[in-house]
């Protein structure tokens, strides 16, 4: 078990490390896009694009990482008002409920894939990329966040608080 939690800690981080090159290639897309603008006077039709496929994977593929980290948004100020053991159960709760709706997303969104790679589907304009590439990284960052939820489960589970 501990090899498993390892593991999906070190996918984590390196799916984390993977975003934060992504959010680069975005700043860098959308920083050529104004100088080819401004200074060249010409239009760059493939930054705008490539830094919204960019961005939206790397969004869903850092969302396991953010889980690891604990900084995704929540509200404590309910939470930290109920007693200690109180909270515990609560968290574990809530976990189990995101674990859930997460891997229905998950699912859902990797048969969509599926269905979106069969039928050969692209993204329309001058840059066209297969969608299921898109599709396929919002899966991935879907079931890295549950994979990094059951580790947070597993710890919880451990030690309640």
């Amino acid at each position: 078990m501990k090899a498993l939690i390892r593991a999906i800690n070190t996918i984590s981080e390196a799916v984390g490390k993977l975003s934060i090159a992504l959010l680069l290639v975005a700043l860098v897309s959308i920083l050529y896009g104004i100088f080819a603008r401004t200074v060249l006077d010409r239009s760059a039709f493939w930054q705008i694009p490539l830094a919204i496929y960019v961005t939206l994977a790397m969004a869903y593929l850092a969302a396991g990482y953010g889980q690891k980290h604990g900084v995704h948004v929540a509200v404590h100020a309910l939470l930290n008002r109920l007693p200690v053991r109180v909270r515990g159960y609560v968290r574990i709760a809530t976990t189990l409920l995101a674990i859930l709706t997460f891997t229905v997303m998950g699912w859902k969104t990797l048969e969509y894939t599926v269905e979106v790679y069969r039928k050969g589907w692209i993204t329309y304009g001058m840059f066209e990329v297969p969608l299921w590439l898109l599709y396929l990284s919002i899966a991935a960052g879907l079931f890295l966040l549950v994979a990094q939820m059951v580790v947070d489960l597993i710890v919880q589970l451990k030690r309640p608080e």
